[in-house]
């Protein structure tokens, strides 16, 4: 099938927060905190107007992996572990230390970028059955050599067996793993992937069938036209959730209420109930043990993916006129912000994510907020203006969720 996210590679962006063991999003230091403020109203030469360069494998592009202990699976257009895989290989370390099973890797080619990038976020979507889990590694050339592996997280769909998570602490001279981003310490011109297949039967093989990369650069501010877009309003018809629905856990559930009401949106949309789910099942499927919760962007995509028929990728886009693109071709789009930037209580912190589903006439986005305690009268659907919204979702550098039918032309990020 087509991939529905566009390839583009341009000049990557900056990363200018680190996320506390809350989620909150903060910025590194105070310098940084007036650099961004100086990046959203002007773009010089040294701050490069930018977004992220994003390379989706799918479809025929996996068979151009180099497979050991796994096929392409020209039917399921996926790969899969090969059946006669002994169960005899064992971890010395991770959540699945000491448990016997079959094991297959897959190693993409080597992934050219034509702009320096020193930041990186890995997506997958994989079906993972009962007693079944991927690894998901990357690696980076700097210069004439590679960096080693750095382990992105232990997937698995079903955590009876143990409990997906986020990796340990890496961090080496060449750059450090911050949850679901592996930060470079220096400029980079390629990356590489690598997804180890694990599984307690080899018949019962995880099954790959979407790898993502999204490369970003340090020093950008996002691009927005001089004028607003004059093609009129437009609001889809996202379904509204609020996250405070559930106690008690429901008040950090922001991100698992954001994708659910995305799904559910493309289950009414395709009239297909097997899309439609609920945020207590969604949150968890994402939740990541060694995070602690529900925040881990790439988890949050990795569960949205693993339904059949759809795709999901974290990624970084330009700014709002690219989140238009998508809204008019009917994809609503989930944006990590600041809540705190949002909501002028300061220049960090607060990290949330909520829906894009739609602009007003003047420009302004209509989001579904999931923070909004409906028994107080606060309603999910708002409209915010235009920079301050933008200004707290750039404390993420634009991150958003691209969750969507795999069956959907390319070109929202056309």
């Amino acid at each position: 099938m087509p991939c529905p996210f566009a390839l583009r590679w341009r000049r990557p962006g900056t990363l200018l927060y680190y996320r506390d063991t809350m989620g909150h999003v903060k910025l590194n230091s105070p310098v940084l905190a007036l650099v961004l403020g100086v990046m959203l109203t002007v773009s010089t030469a040294d701050t490069p107007v930018c977004s992220a360069a994003l390379k989706v494998f799918e479809g025929e592009e996996l068979a151009s992996w180099s497979r050991e202990g796994c096929s392409f699976d020209a039917g399921a257009k996926a790969i899969t572990l090969l059946t006669d895989r002994p169960v005899s290989s064992v971890f010395s370390e991770g959540p699945p230390a000491g448990i016997r099973h079959a094991r297959g890797r897959a190693t993409s080619p080597e992934i050219p970028a034509t702009e320096p990038f020193d930041q990186i976020i890995v997506s997958w979507n994989a079906l993972c059955p009962e007693g079944s889990w991927v690894v998901i590694e990357a690696r980076a050339r700097l210069k004439d050599r590679w960096t080693k592996w750095f382990n992105l997280g232990w997937w698995t769909g079903d955590d009876r067996l143990f409990r997906r998570t986020s990796p340990e602490p890496q961090k080496d001279a060449d750059g450090r793993v911050d949850t679901d981003v592996l930060l470079l310490t220096s400029p980079a011109s390629a990356v590489q992937l690598r997804v180890t297949l694990c599984a307690r039967d080899p018949e019962k093989s995880p099954v790959l069938r979407r790898a993502a990369c999204s490369l970003s650069r340090s020093g950008a501010s996002p691009r927005e036209e001089s004028t607003r877009s004059s093609s009129g309003a437009v609001v889809l018809d996202v379904p509204e959730i609020s996250q405070l629905s559930y106690p008690p856990r429901g008040n950090v559930w922001c991100s698992p209420t954001s994708v659910v009401m995305v799904l559910n949106y493309w289950a009414a949309e395709r009239d297909n109930p097997l899309w439609k789910t609920d945020v207590p099942k969604a949150a968890a499927g994402i939740h990541d043990l060694r995070w602690g919760g529900t925040g881990n962007w790439t988890f949050n995509t990795a569960f949205a993916g693993s339904l059949p028929g759809i795709s999901a990728v974290c990624t970084r886009l330009n700014g709002f006129a690219d989140v238009e693109k998508w809204i008019r071709q009917g994809v609503p789009v989930v944006l990590s912000i600041s809540n705190n930037v949002l909501h002028g209580r300061g220049e960090s912190g607060g990290g949330h994510l909520i829906v894009c589903v739609g602009f007003d006439e003047k420009g302004n986005p209509v989001v579904n907020d999931p923070y909004a305690d409906l028994t107080k009268g606060q309603r999910v659907r708002r409209t915010y203006p235009r920079d301050r919204l933008l200004k707290a979702w750039w404390s993420s550098l634009g991150t958003v969720y691209l969750i969507l039918p795999e069956d959907r032309p390319a070109g929202g990020g056309e």
